[in-house]
């Protein structure tokens, strides 16, 4: 009778065994997924950084071309009456 006993230890072992590499298996499922998503959103973050500094140079760039503009403008309307 101590066969079926140890079929059931066997069984049982068994089971814990597949247990434990399904928990492993999810864990390690989890921390990839988070370090999937780290990755994206730093990416994401780089590429607004880079469009801010875009727009940034942009926006000094049109500063540049109303104050050249201006001092045209000002220029003709002062050395047209001579």
């Amino acid at each position: 009778m101590r066969q079926p006993e140890k079929h059931n230890d066997n069984i049982d072992e068994a089971r814990a065994a597949d247990e434990h590499l399904l928990q492993s298996a999810r864990h390690d499922a989890e921390n990839l997924y988070r370090e999937y998503n780290d990755i994206e959103r730093r990416k994401i973050e780089l590429k607004m950084l880079d469009l801010q500094r875009s727009q940034r140079l942009a926006t000094w760039a049109s500063f540049v071309v109303a104050a050249a503009v201006g001092l045209a403008t000002i220029a003709i309307i002062v050395v047209a009456p001579l």
